[in-house]
């Protein structure tokens, strides 16, 4: 990786753990099966859920019809890390075992959560796996991780009302510049992330015609050899002409 490269992928690993430490830390003691049912009709929620499912439909036509290459690596970099950032199924659903009391029937939205929560999962990883195969794996595994943590913090601050959960000031300070230092790193990282490609695509380029080379030498040499191997055969064939006389040739009739 360059040194462009290095710094972006820095600047997101601190992002990330910044975000970690100054968010919000509460746990879900308390909450009841109504208020998990309640917080996927809140607004939030579903705005939440709609900018990301724009979002997924826009990362999809860039990949499938833009023509521009740093678009499209844009667009496979960030939708694996996007669709898994919804982990609020897998923690609702746990939320849901945890708030169900002795006697009552688990909730019908139970196993969606689990599905949801699966899937995304499935699916982000499938994306990433897809994008390795096209891009190099720096680029891939820093886009990947910050686009997840872009979605799971906005899915946070929409979902769990996270500012409004943080303990201090000093949490509503850094939190956010968590954030900043994590989209700085993922669009630094998108500027340069072409650089190992260019590169790789010109070493590719130098190593074919080398081999090219090489099958042309080889083929010249071998015309060479072919046609030396002719001259030879028609010097053997015109000096055992010359050698055979007319006479021998005549006994040779006699004696037939």
């Amino acid at each position: 990786p360059s040194n462009s490269q290095i710094v972006a992928t820095l600047l997101i690993v601190i992002g990330e753990v910044v975000v970690a430490v100054f968010g919000d830390h509460t746990n879900d003691s308390g909450v009841t099966v109504e208020d998990v049912a309640k917080s996927y009709a809140s607004p939030a929620t579903i705005s939440y859920f709609s900018c990301l499912a724009v979002y997924m439909l826009f990362l999809w036509y860039l990949i499938a019809k833009s023509k521009s290459p740093k678009w499209q690596r844009f667009a496979w970099g960030s939708c694996g890390g996007a669709i898994t950032g919804p982990q609020n199924f897998i923690k609702d659903s746990l939320t849901t075992v945890k708030a169900v009391v002795p006697g009552v029937k688990i909730p019908w939205f139970f196993p969606l959560l689990i599905v949801l929560a699966c899937v995304t999962a499935f699916v982000g990883l499938l994306l990433f796996t897809k994008a390795m195969k096209r891009y190099n794996a720096t680029y891939c595994a820093a886009a990947y991780v910050g686009s997840y943590v872009m979605s799971a913090s906005i899915n946070s601050i929409m979902h769990y009302n996270t500012f409004a959960s943080l303990p201090g000031t000093w949490n509503d300070i850094m939190y956010p510049f968590g954030l900043s230092l994590l989209m700085l790193g993922v669009c630094l990282l998108e500027a340069t992330g072409g650089e190992e490609e260019d590169c790789c695509e010109s070493v590719v380029e130098e190593e074919v015609d080398y081999i090219l080379e090489g099958i042309t030498a080889t083929m010249m040499s071998q015309e060479d050899a072919i046609e030396k191997a002719l001259r030879d055969c028609k010097e053997v064939f015109a000096y055992v002409q010359l050698e055979t006389q007319p006479e021998d040739v005549e006994e040779w009739e006699q004696a037939r």
